[in-house]
């Protein structure tokens, strides 16, 4: 190894990377003795993750959001649309009725 004061090489016979995380895949490990790193090896070991649980709020779907108002917009304006034509038509006819039948009366 090249590093001369760092006490994580020493008594260390062989050069193992032991980090998971291969950055732009430059590795590093360390050793003790001459040509010690001839023989690299990397054997990754899984990291801790932390079981911290983080309060969060869930985000806001934007999309269902948006469904929702023009549905509720859309909707009774359909309603409104067949409604008002068809009680309009209904007056109408029960009015003509009525009309028809005061004409038979007075015959």
């Amino acid at each position: 190894g090249c590093f001369l004061d760092s006490k994580d090489c020493y008594d260390k016979k062989n050069c193992v990377e032991k980090n998971a995380d291969r950055k732009k895949q430059l590795f590093f490990c360390c050793c003790d003795g001459n040509m010690c790193n001839k023989n690299y090896t990397w054997d990754p070991q899984p990291t801790e993750r932390s079981t911290e649980h983080h309060d969060s709020k869930p985000v806001p779907n934007t999309e269902q959001y948006l469904l929702t108002l023009i549905l509720l917009v859309v909707l009774p304006i359909i309603f409104i649309i067949i409604t008002l034509p068809t009680l309009y038509w209904c007056y109408k006819r029960r009015k003509l009725g009525y009309f028809n039948e005061a004409s038979i009366l007075r015959k």
